[in-house]
This record gives C-alpha cells, sequence and structure tokens, in this order.
C-alpha cells in the first residue's frame, strides 16, 4: 500500500489532475462520488477507467475538506514515477516528493503546467501494465456515465481522442464534496475529435449593405479538435473572399490568438481561383497539445469597385494528421 496525505493549501493556484484542486470543499449530499461524467463530442465514444489512486482519510475543517489522503494504485512500463519525470523534463521532481510522485503532480497548474498534465496522461496511457479498469461507458446523447468507481482520481482512455486525467467526488460520512476551489469534481469534457465549422462574423457594415472603400472588419472562430495520436498535428484555416473585397496581402495583416493569446508562429499564403475569388490560407502550424483549444484569426479587407450586386467571405479548416 503507497499511503500519500494531500494537504490543502500545497499551492494556492494548484489544479489536481486536470481538474481537482488542491484546498477546500464544500459538501453536496445529493450528488455521487461513485461516477464521472464525460460531456462533450462524445457519440459512440469509448471511454474507460484506470485508478491512480482511491481517497481515504479524509479530514475536515468544519464544513470543508482541507486534506486527503490516497492509495497509489501500481503502474508499470512506466510506473507512475517514470511517466512523471517523462511528463516533467527538462524539470526534476522535488526531493520533497521522491516517492511521492502522484501527489507532486497534483499540485501542477492546469493552465501554466497543462502541457505537463497532458504529457503525463499520454505517458500513461502508454502503460503496458495497467490496474483493472474500474468501468466502460459509451457515449450517448452528449454524455458518457462512468458508474460504480471508488472514489478517488482516475485516468480515462478515450477510443477516439485525448487521456482525461480526473477525480471523483470526495465522500465523507455520507456526505459528498463536489467542488473543490472553484472546480466541479465527477465530471470532465472531451475534446471534439474533428474540427467543427468555423465560425465568422463581421463588422463595419449597415444592415448588411456596404459602398466601395468600406473596411469590413472579420473574425474567424474555431476550436481546435483532439490531437492525440497525431504528430505532428498541422492546423490550417482557408478563408475565400468574392472579388468585390481587397484582402489583406501578407502575415501582417491577420492577427491570430489561441485561448486568448498572442499566437505569432503562423504563415498567410494567398492565390486567386477560376472564379476571381481571393483564397487565403492561414496555417497555424503544429498544434499538437492545444486540444479543446479557441483559435481567433482577425483581419479587415476593403470593398472594392467589383463588388456589384454582393458579395461572399467564408471560412473552413483543414487539419493535417500524421
Amino acid at each position: 500500500m503507497n499511503l500519500k496525505r494531500i494537504f490543502a493549501g500545497v499551492a494556492a493556484a494548484a489544479t489536481m489532475l486536470g481538474g481537482l484542486a488542491i484546498g477546500a470543499t464544500s459538501a453536496n449530499a445529493a450528488d455521487s462520488a461513485n461516477t464521472i461524467t464525460i460531456t462533450g463530442d462524445v457519440s459512440g465514444r469509448t471511454f474507460t477507467a484506470y485508478p491512480l489512486g482511491t481517497y481515504v482519510n479524509e479530514v475536515l475543517t468544519g464544513d470543508e475538506v482541507t486534506s486527503v489522503d490516497f492509495n497509489q494504485a501500481t503502474w508499470t512500463s512506466p510506473s507512475i514515477a517514470e511517466a512523471a519525470t517523462t511528463a516533467i523534463s527538462p524539470d526534476t521532481i522535488p526531493d520533497a516528493y521522491k516517492g511521492n510522485v502522484l501527489a507532486y503532480m497534483t499540485t501542477l497548474n492546469e493552465t501554466t503546467d497543462g502541457a505537463k498534465l497532458r504529457r503525463f496522461a499520454e505517458e500513461l496511457s502508454k502503460a503496458t501494465g495497467k490496474p483493472d479498469a474500474a468501468a466502460t461507458a459509451t457515449g450517448k446523447d452528449g454524455a458518457a456515465l462512468l458508474e460504480n468507481l471508488t472514489p478517488g482520481y482516475y485516468l480515462i482512455i478515450d477510443s477516439a481522442g485525448a487521456p482525461i486525467l480526473v477525480g471523483t467526488a470526495i465522500e465523507h460520512d455520507g456526505k459528498v464534496y463536489d467542488q473543490f476551489n472553484g472546480q466541479t469534481l465527477g465530471v470532465a469534457y472531451a475534446k471534439p475529435t474533428e474540427p467543427s465549422k468555423p465560425g465568422k462574423t463581421v463588422s463595419g457594415d449597415i444592415n448588411g449593405t456596404v459602398t466601395q472603400g468600406d473596411v469590413l472588419g472579420y473574425v474567424i472562430t474555431s476550436v481546435i479538435p483532439g490531437t492525440a495520436g497525431n504528430d505532428p498535428f498541422t492546423y490550417k484555416i482557408k478563408d475565400v473572399a468574392s472579388k468585390g473585397l481587397d484582402m489583406p496581402t501578407d502575415k501582417s495583416g491577420f492577427g491570430v490568438t489561441i485561448n486568448g493569446e498572442p499566437y505569432a508562429d503562423f504563415t498567410v499564403t494567398s492565390s486567386t481561383n477560376a472564379n476571381g475569388e481571393t483564397e487565403t490560407i492561414i496555417d497555424l502550424g503544429d498544434v499538437k497539445g492545444k486540444d479543446g483549444q479557441t483559435v481567433q484569426v482577425t483581419y479587415n479587407a476593403t470593398v472594392n469597385e467589383q463588388a456589384v450586386n454582393e458579395y461572399t467571405n467564408t471560412a473552413s479548416v483543414a487539419p493535417q494528421h500524421h
């Protein structure tokens, strides 16, 4: 038995295995600590839960859980420690956590250390010596329900997407604690496996009408699908504008953000098709590991003299799996 204690306040903004923050939880007697619900684009996808560690010895202060122990499960080839070492490289596991590696991984911040947590999940998913699966469910009607789980932390293997790290709710004396530092336990979101049609908005027109010389502002929004199993995973957005619009001629005329952060590692190429339309490819390059993140492309186009009756401007996505 490998018994580990997690104390509240180890890291002020820490997250635990993809959504479980270290801190205090509140009670909700109506919810179950024996289930995990996966939502999102889940229809037809199979989800299998493997235990990483189960909760024991919950400590409460008032109506909040302030610390909890867990029994760490045995994984081999790689072990939990080996997967963690690979995931955080070139960083190393602090001496205080040697022999307590899973507890260290739970202190990583989901935002700033998201790449490490994703790598940790990917490495564990390759293990040839996993514990027995605790539950399996197939998605239907927007959800997959994993039932009859022992409360604890789990790696969820998705048959068509990236592996997921998630903790169940915590149960103590008949009460279920499903909120932890503002996070909801027992639920996870499965990233889409295929890109949806990007959204596109325009500003600068007046009730849908324009005149020559008007400058229109366009915003293209798309969500990166699951990238697991593809290295690299290149992502391109194709924009097609009618000959009635003058498009930017180079990269400087476009802005790109991913999850709200400026993104500069993109290229832009343009050509004119047989209909006189401008086809622009915004190539974001390799976006592996950015599953579910929102891409936003902005640019301005000017209405020219060829916009006699109407103009059109459409966008599509072309991810390339390798």
